[in-house]
């Protein structure tokens, strides 16, 4: 859905969730401006948010987007010179790209696709370790193109996020990274 139709339905009833794709990213931030839109007419505070797909259909991914992919040719470029940047200082970009999805306090739940386990184990990572601020700055500011879950569960302790896996029969895995203030150690480990 275009993110105008979040503000015209919230600015008529109260929304118990909302599930943007490709809005919280790298290079669109629009999901940013909308939460702040939706404010401007009542509070969000009981609102659930969801950023799905922070990685942009593999755009912001070393190996890139597949060719069908409908960003424009700015984007594909930028998201390119990103990972460029990410090669020649020894970084993954779709590391950077997640632990940046997950880093605004106002988005509750990030939800990622993966097609293998080392994708998973590589995002579980990402969220885990600490990356250098000036690097992520320097990827965003250079990206910026624009102002299923199953039952297997655990928490990564440090950061407090509830880490829930699935597939769906697909074949993908797909990923949703919640914020857990409440829990403290790891449940559920596979």
């Amino acid at each position: 859905l275009p993110l105008h139709i979040f503000k015209y339905v919230w600015e008529r009833t109260p929304l118990d969730a909302i599930l943007s794709y490709c809005r919280y990213t790298l290079f669109d931030n629009s999901l940013n401006d909308l939460l702040d839109d939706m404010q401007n007419v009542r509070p969000i505070a009981s609102l659930f948010i969801i950023n799905a797909a922070p990685l942009s259909m593999g755009l912001l991914t070393q190996k890139g987007a597949a060719e069908w992919h409908p960003a424009s040719a700015e984007v594909h470029a930028a998201c390119r010179k990103a990972a460029e940047y990410c090669n020649v200082h020894g970084l993954d970009l779709a590391s950077l790209a997640l632990k940046f999805a997950i880093s605004n306090q106002r988005i509750h739940c990030t939800l990622v696709g993966m097609g293998s386990r080392e994708e998973l184990t590589d995002n579980v990572r990402a969220i885990s370790t600490e990356i250098d601020e000036a690097h992520l700055n320097a990827i965003h500011k250079g990206a910026v193109a624009r102002t299923c879950v199953g039952d297997d569960h655990f928490v990564v302790k440090d950061l407090n996020l509830r880490v829930l896996l699935g597939h769906a029969g697909t074949g993908q895995l797909n990923v949703a990274i919640r914020r857990s203030p409440q829990e403290n150690g790891v449940f559920g480990e596979r």
